[in-house]
């Protein structure tokens, strides 16, 4: 992202991974609760957006994952490993996101 200078973008994907660690955010302790699926599962979809986080592109990615039963898990996404393909599309905006740290959540929101 630095190499094309991506000021912005959104992305959508699909594929099949496994080492996926998703998380859920806890307001009342900041903190994310995290689980990680070591089987393979297939990548239903993820989402996200680009920003910046001072002069650092930063991604913020949620995924949705299904199990050989159907079973689906979802939330952030921290990281996968890519174990057959992972398709995913990138348009670059024209605007720049900015993204800054919230006090009373911790996290870093995008500010307009």
């Amino acid at each position: 992202m630095r190499k094309q200078d991506i000021k912005s973008g959104w992305l959508l994907g699909i594929g099949a991974v496994n080492d996926v660690t998703l998380g859920i955010f806890d307001l009342k302790s900041r903190r994310y609760v995290k689980r990680t699926f070591r089987a393979d599962h297939e990548l239903v979809s993820i989402t996200g957006n680009v920003a910046r986080l001072g002069r650092d592109p930063i991604l913020h990615i949620h995924a949705l994952i299904a199990d050989r039963r159907f079973r689906t898990f979802g939330g952030h996404l921290f990281s996968a490993r890519c174990c057959v393909t992972v398709e995913v599309m990138l348009q670059p905006g024209t605007a720049r996101l900015r993204r800054r740290p919230d006090p009373e959540t911790g996290l870093n929101l995008l500010a307009f």
